[in-house]
């Protein structure tokens, strides 16, 4: 009798090893449990920000007067018979 209460906790103290601190252990699984439920945050967090971007990018492609506004201010963009002044400041 006593052999077998000796095997049977030293298979109690095996599973309790792999439980705990195996490659597949509790801890392990609450780890990834917390990295997967931050990484859905994160995911779900740039969808929306995709979703926006996508109706800025809608509203910027449908808008003639924003792309021409967007023109003249980044790339200097002048309408035929425009004349264009630039202001330069004095920094004395």
């Amino acid at each position: 009798m006593k052999i077998f209460q000796i095997i049977c906790l030293i298979i109690f103290l095996t599973l309790q090893h792999s439980l705990l601190l195996g490659n597949n252990s509790l801890f392990t699984y609450i780890g990834l449990t917390k990295t997967l439920n931050k990484s859905m945050l994160e995911l779900n967090n740039l969808s929306q920000k995709n979703i926006k971007l996508k109706s800025n990018i809608q509203e910027i492609e449908s808008d003639k007067e924003f792309l021409e506004m967007y023109a003249r201010e980044n790339f200097g963009y002048i309408k035929k018979y425009e004349t264009f002044y630039q202001i330069l400041k004095n920094e004395d």
